[in-house]
């Protein structure tokens, strides 16, 4: 099993950006959404379903060309808008203007506060900074079951318990990923760390058994609607590049033909290679003999400030992907590619299933912020 660690916050500053124009063909934001929307009239028969709804407290982004509805999560009570545009012009477009919308001040995401709380306990207890489980959940699909208590310091303990905080963060996760995107966590733990804010994990069996994943969440530094929903999104971005439609599990370094991850071997095909092929063919071998020197490390990143949006982007290609595609989804389409962060950005404009899962994850950011 490998731990995918952490999450670096963003400071993204946003500016005005070109449009990119991919066609003419109409976009859903929703993955097979005839079958998956079902009529208000009858709500009650399946509470895992969006269902068309009315009334919500917000106003819609109202652009040339798109067509929004109502859905209703009914388990959460959660509503959102789903987009549907003529153009992936206008869906980026809209994309925009849903990020506007959630950055009014021009700035979104703290940096270094939320790092804060955790290390104030540690010196009041002269604890170390190892991670702490406080618990962990089994999953069934979108419901908490099963939960096994960790012993833990004494200190602790009024985390542990705090059920409250734990399904808050969980209810933040399935609110802001789509269903058929995190069918694959069968687990949640929560935990303490005085950095690390969330992770996930690869769960693998016996040969030729689907991989499963947990998903963590930090419940001690994570303040904020922002803070969490940043984390959230880093996380999901390492099961969209590393679940088992991108990369092949149980494959031998000899047989593997691309890339051999700890989560096995890269799909020709895949986001996670052909980013590599892109942007990481030339600098893999030179970052990860660094890994083990943090300053070194840094030192790198200084050196090559503009080919990262963030420091912690450089310290893996696996990183990388994960902190351009939080930034792909959080900031306005790059108004050039002069820089090669810029261009990691771009990169998930080329798959316009991403481009429709931006709007679906930043609608439903929307509704979470409103």
């Amino acid at each position: 099993m490998k731990k995918v660690l952490g999450v670096v916050l963003l400071l993204l500053l946003f500016m005005l950006s070109e449009l990119y124009f991919y066609g003419d063909e109409e976009i859903s934001t929703l993955n097979d959404y005839e079958e998956n929307v079902i009529e208000v009239s009858d709500p009650t028969e399946l509470a895992n379903e969006p269902v068309i709804t009315d009334n919500l407290s917000f106003t819609a982004v109202e652009i040339e060309g798109c067509s929004q509805e109502n859905i209703y999560l009914e388990e959460k009570e959660f509503q959102y808008y789903s987009y549907t545009c003529e153009t992936e012009e206008q869906l980026i477009h809209l994309g925009n203007e849903l990020v506007t919308g959630l950055t009014a001040d021009g700035t979104i995401f703290l940096t270094e506060e939320a790092e804060e709380d955790y290390d104030e306990v540690l010196l009041d207890y002269g604890f170390t900074d190892k991670e702490e489980v406080l618990i962990w959940y089994d999953v069934d699909e979108n419901t908490l079951v099963d939960s096994y208590d960790m012993s833990v310091p004494n200190f602790l303990e009024d985390y542990q318990i705090d059920r409250e905080q734990h399904e808050k963060n969980w209810d933040h996760f399935i609110k802001l990923i789509p269903r058929e995107y995190r069918l694959s966590v069968v687990d949640y733990t929560v935990f303490a760390h005085d950095y690390t804010l969330g992770y996930v994990e690869q769960f693998t069996y016996e040969d030729d058994l689907p991989t499963d994943w947990g998903f963590a969440m930090n419940v001690i530094d994570i303040e904020s609607e922002t803070e969490r929903s940043a984390t959230i999104i880093h996380e999901f971005a390492h099961l969209l590049t590393l679940g088992e439609d991108q990369v092949t599990p149980y494959v031998s370094e000899k047989s593997c033909q691309f890339l051999l991850l700890d989560e096995g071997c890269t799909q020709s095909d895949s986001y996670i290679q052909v980013f590599f092929d892109k942007f990481w063919v030339d600098i893999r071998d030179e970052v990860n003999s660094l890994a083990s020197d943090p300053d070194m490390l840094y030192d790198y990143y200084l050196d090559n400030e503009d080919n990262f949006v963030n420091d912690y982007a450089a310290s893996s290609l696996e990183e990388d992907i994960a902190e351009s595609f939080t930034y792909f989804v959080l900031q306005l389409f790059p108004d050039n590619t002069n820089r090669v962060q810029d261009e990691k950005i771009s990169f998930f404009y080329d798959y316009p299933e991403l481009v429709e899962l931006r709007i679906e994850i930043l609608s439903r950011l929307q509704s979470i912020m409103a």
